[in-house]
């Protein structure tokens, strides 16, 4: 009778023990995950604000003096990042769809897609 007292005891501090473990691990986990969107999130405003460096320190006129210096045309930027468009709750620069800066090429005609 002792014995299966004491076994009964045995389990169930062992069970109690083993959930608190579990319990531990999701409030580190939990942690990390904060730990981590915390450090994306700077990330993101580092981002930002090398955008904004670069955009100050390059002027429209001195790419277009360069552009024809150097004989290049102008090619369009697919999924062009648009702040005004930004979510941040999906972390995407677009909500709905794409932005595209210009219209994607076409399909030359007699050409098939696809392979």
């Amino acid at each position: 009778m002792v014995a299966k007292l004491a076994l009964t005891i045995l389990a169930l501090g062992s069970s109690f023990g083993g959930l608190l473990i579990i319990r531990q691990q999701a409030i580190d986990t939990t942690a990390e995950i904060a730990r981590l969107q915390l450090r994306l999130e700077q990330q993101r405003k580092s981002i930002t604000r090398m955008h904004a460096t670069v955009a100050e320190a390059i002027r429209p006129s001195e790419l277009q003096v360069a552009k024809d210096r150097l004989g290049l045309e102008w090619q369009a930027i697919q999924y062009r990042f648009d702040p005004l468009q930004y979510d941040a709750t999906e972390g995407l620069p677009w909500k709905d769809e794409p932005q595209f800066a210009a219209q994607p090429p076409t399909a030359v005609p007699g050409q098939e897609l696809g392979g």
